[in-house]
């Protein structure tokens, strides 16, 4: 193969690009070889490959810049719409600060008053039961002792005894159940709002 049937080689096998480049890429190499001289004909094509191989990557090549040329200006345009809407959103936080600030504020305050408010109330029930399941102990203890001495009394007392303990035990395990279904209520928005922020975040990102 000479220097002539190896560019035709490569010319015909270039092949989904313009013909301007085409003829640019086939000039380039024609200078490429008579640079090096006739004698060094075979020594360039050994050290250019075949021509179909060098084709190949030269298509590649262009179909790649072809493909990042095309991609450029759209990924501009979504960074200026990002950009601007970035702005947008500072200046109307800016100019609603008056406004959504106190709101921030009064709702903040209103969720933690409702969260202090229910902890009191379960806290109330639980010193409550225990105070009932203690009362019932005592009333259950002296109910003992004055079986000894007056019957219907001591049966009476320990009767009283007796629901005393069940309702401050019932009251106990049914306020610890409100206490963990409201744990439980409030992990769940903690995990629902935190959600919200990572996935906000990957799309801002």
């Amino acid at each position: 193969m000479n220097k002539d049937q190896y560019l035709e080689c490569l010319k015909n096998n270039l092949r989904n690009i313009p013909v301007e480049e085409v003829n640019n890429i086939i000039d380039y190499y024609m200078e490429y070889f008579e640079d090096a001289g006739v004698e060094n004909e075979q020594i360039v094509i050994a050290e250019l490959g075949k021509p179909e191989l060098v084709a190949s990557k030269i298509c590649a090549d262009y179909v790649i810049k072809d493909i990042e040329s095309h991609n450029e200006p759209i990924k501009n345009v979504a960074q200026v719409k990002k950009g601007l809407s970035d702005i947008w959103i500072m200046i109307l936080a800016i100019c609603g600060f008056p406004i959504w600030f106190p709101l921030v504020i009064a709702v903040a305050a209103v969720v933690f008053s409702l969260v202090i408010a229910v902890f009191s109330v379960v806290v109330a029930f639980v010193i409550a039961s225990i105070a009932i399941v203690g009362s019932g102990i005592l009333a259950l203890i002296v109910g003992i002792c004055v079986l000894f001495i007056h019957m219907p009394t001591g049966l009476s007392t320990l009767g009283m005894a007796c629901v005393a303990i069940g309702l401050g035990s019932l009251f106990l395990v049914a306020t610890v159940w409100l206490g963990n279904l409201f744990k439980s209520f409030i992990l769940k928005i903690a995990k629902i709002r935190v959600k919200k922020g990572v996935k906000n975040n990957e799309q801002a990102n």
